[in-house]
């Protein structure tokens, strides 16, 4: 079961995969994000980077479809998801996995690190704006060094998705809780 703080951090991310606020989440909301974030990092509309970014986050609309959508009509309401997350969080290697794919996403020079331009492109992308992104960025770069590498980003999602303790880095993942 869920805790109630578990619960905040997953209604927060609820909040922000549902791009249009029309309290579901479906295939329109990830398109947005995926060409948000490809235009906030330099892809051309139209582009082979842009499609294949617009196309990840399609990728990753249909794992949560499927996942989720208990009722099979083609969107996730905020109770599908919180049910859902309820059997993922069950399975760690999938979180871990799930948070390689978006190191990898989000990494866009190829560094094997995230820099604090790639991870705001990623959250403006979800609606976060530029001064919440940088303090997120701030907590979740845990030694300072201007990066948050493979370590950091999975101690930072096990904090986020497992960590009961509120003043953890990790729990800025998503932005200000």
């Amino acid at each position: 079961m869920l805790t109630q703080f578990q619960q905040r951090k997953l209604a927060k991310m609820f909040d922000l995969y549902d791009v249009n606020r029309d309290g579901y989440i479906e295939a329109a909301d990830y398109a947005r994000v995926g060409e948000g974030f490809a235009t906030g990092t330099g892809c051309a509309p139209g582009s082979a980077d842009f499609e294949k970014l617009r196309a990840t986050y399609l990728g990753f609309w249909e794992q949560l479809r499927q996942a989720a959508d208990a009722d099979h009509d083609g969107k996730v309401t905020r109770e599908e998801f919180m049910a859902s997350y309820e059997t993922l969080l069950a399975m760690r290697e999938t979180i871990a996995g799930v948070s390689q794919a978006i190191l990898q996403m989000t990494d866009r020079d190829g560094d094997g690190k995230i820099s604090h331009a790639e991870f705001a492109a990623n959250l403006q992308a979800y609606g976060v704006d530029a001064p919440a992104a940088a303090e997120a960025f701030r907590h979740l770069d845990r030694d300072g060094d201007g990066f948050i590498d493979t370590d950091e980003l999975l101690q930072n999602v096990d904090e986020f998705f497992y960590g009961e303790d509120e003043n953890a880095p990790g729990n800025w993942l998503v932005g200000p809780l």
